[in-house]
């Protein structure tokens, strides 16, 4: 085989030309729009005020019968400005209906157990606990749930929405 320089420049020509082009092609990729880092529990819990919404158990009958008026108004806020990402003080805040007595109050919270358990340190509910499951929490639901005693049946899963 003969040295050829013309078909040497020619290809050497078109193998600049190709890396160009790819470098350029390359160059002018459309930048992907990442999506804004997802918001912690603690983030979601401590954004805005919580309002009671609804009670029911597992099995989806409505609790409203047996939740007090003056529980339906009340506003749970939490307050992540402690020493930790997931502990905080809160308020009970009364609606317009007032309980006797007021169930209106401060309280410590903490998430545990991998964030999967919202602890409070007075309960929601007379005969419930300071300890739920979160179900689900996101900007605008929170859903706990717990074991409550409601008399004459007795232990039951209760499930509380709280909304915005």
């Amino acid at each position: 085989m003969s040295y050829n320089p013309i078909f040497m420049k020619k290809n050497t020509i078109t193998l600049l030309t190709v890396a160009a082009l790819l470098l350029v092609v390359s160059s002018c990729k459309k930048d992907k729009k990442e999506d804004p880092p997802s918001k912690t529990k603690t983030e979601l819990l401590t954004t805005t005020t919580w309002k009671f919404d609804k009670a029911e158990t597992s099995g989806g009958t409505n609790l409203a019968a047996f939740i007090p008026d003056c529980w339906e108004d009340n506003t749970a806020d939490f307050d992540a400005s402690s020493n930790t990402e997931i502990t905080g003080t809160g308020t009970i805040g009364e609606g317009a209906a007032v309980c006797a007595p007021s169930s209106a109050g401060a309280f410590t919270w903490s998430l545990q157990s991998g964030e999967t358990v919202l602890f409070m340190s007075t309960p929601v509910i007379p005969t419930g606990s300071g300890t739920f499951t979160i179900v689900s929490l996101n900007e605008t639901n929170m859903v706990l749930s717990q074991q409550v005693t409601i008399p004459p049946a007795g232990p039951q899963t209760v499930i509380f929405t709280f909304k915005h």
